[in-house]
């Protein structure tokens, strides 16, 4: 299942990496997880997803996510009405 990034709502908080490495290694590493949030030098955020992202059948980073700002495809195609950008590898 894809998910697409709303950068502008992402507090940065990172709990969707906690979130992603524990429901696919079964412990807690940022490092290992398939979305990535860094912060650029000019204090914007960045938020990379990995290309394995489209695989996981329960993004437990979209379940996580206390602002909202992650969504599965899936429910973005069901609201029209809610812009969402898609965050991309690289």
């Amino acid at each position: 299942m894809s998910i697409a990034v709303e950068v502008e709502r992402c507090a940065g908080c990172r709990l969707c990496e906690l979130a992603c490495s524990f429901a696919r290694y079964g412990h807690f590493n940022p490092a290992e997880a398939g979305i990535q949030v860094t912060f650029k030098d000019d204090g914007t955020l960045s938020v990379m997803v990995n290309g394995e992202c489209n695989t996981c059948r329960k993004p437990l980073c979209v379940a996580f996510c206390p602002v909202g700002a992650i969504k599965s495809l899936v429910d973005v195609e069901k609201d029209e009405h809610h812009p969402v950008q898609t965050a991309s590898a690289g």
